[in-house]
């Protein structure tokens, strides 16, 4: 049986909550992305120093619109991070960048996501954003949309900007719109581009949980990753943040997502399982891959879970953000 691959992304943004603030791209930049606090620094770096001991590969998704407001030095610098270390940079959007353009491109409030516009608007906006992270020296071959707000047009606007990979739908999003049966996990052609879903799990009966670094226990991804192998998922798809190891308002370090992240690493280290980029999968033999079945935790584990977390909320993120 051929390994299961998986990919670790993290979505790398600037904080549109800081902007909205009046905080200078430099605040942003060392709190969204650098992950400073006065215990220590959590971000990007902290994330690709754990990957690099544990000999993984992540794929970092950064946000690229936002150099339509502020231009191109903080973008540079993100890519630069990320592409020296030998990690995949990827394609990020989120169009909330927008609302502070002060020309002709700003968009009112209520424009959220990409599916709030037409095809030739998410065509132009997203041919922006790859440009922008060209400039920065990188094409990318993959996306993922801000808020997992993507539709039908989405992925026809990225087909026809030569984008081959879209990891844009999560099932447990209300904001994701691509028409694919919710049940999907394994990876599907739409339109000449191939929809990579966002990994989940039942965690009790009728509910899904996806595979996100702060919404997933330990004990719950380490279940996950081994019936995802042992049933022959071709391909796991796990989400994480550049400030995802922080708590809500950003002023310290979460010691419970801190530990399951390392924990993390061991796993994926420890595993049959292979981290990769998308420019490592064949499009042709993951498309072709039959129907997988759906990975079932238990309540247990659920409740374990649960539990945690309003510890972790009790005592890390009490702060106002």
């Amino acid at each position: 049986m051929r390994a299961m691959q998986v990919l670790y992304t993290v979505d790398t943004e600037l904080s549109l909550m800081m902007q909205l603030r009046g905080r200078t791209p430099e605040d942003n930049y060392r709190s969204a992305i650098l992950g400073e606090t006065s215990r220590g620094a959590f971000g990007i770096p902290h994330q690709l120093d754990r990957l690099d001991a544990h000999g993984l590969k992540g794929v970092f998704f950064v946000e690229a619109l936002h150099t339509a407001t502020i231009g191109d030095d903080m973008l540079k610098r993100i890519v630069d991070l990320i592409a020296t270390r030998g990690h995949e940079v990827q394609l990020h959007c989120h169009i909330e960048w927008l609302w502070f353009h002060d020309g002709a491109m700003r968009l009112p409030r209520e424009k959220q996501s990409l599916t709030h516009l037409t095809l030739a608007e998410q065509t132009e906006l997203l041919g922006i954003a790859k440009t922008a992270l060209e400039r920065a020296g990188v094409r990318p071959t993959a996306f993922r949309a801000g808020n997992y707000g993507a539709n039908d047009e989405t992925v026809k606007a990225l087909a026809s900007l030569g984008i081959e990979w879209d990891s844009s739908y999560n099932r447990t999003s209300a904001d994701s719109h691509i028409d694919v049966d919710p049940a999907t996990i394994r990876p599907v052609l739409r339109d000449g581009v191939v929809e990579v879903p966002v990994s989940w799990f039942m965690d009790r009966p009728g509910s899904a949980r996806h595979a996100q670094l702060c919404a997933a226990s330990a004990v719950e991804f380490a279940h996950a990753l081994n019936r995802a192998h042992a049933a022959a998922h071709p391909l796991f798809t796990i989400v994480s943040h550049s400030f995802e190891l922080l708590n809500r308002a950003r002023t310290r370090p979460h010691p419970f997502v801190v530990r399951r992240f390392e924990r993390l690493c061991e796993m994926l280290a420890a595993a049959p399982a292979a981290t990769v980029g998308f420019r490592d999968l064949d499009a042709r033999e993951l498309t072709r891959h039959g129907p997988v079945p759906p990975i079932r935790s238990n309540l247990a584990r659920t409740g374990l879970r649960m539990a945690e977390q309003a510890i972790g909320n009790f005592l890390y993120e009490r702060e106002a953000a």
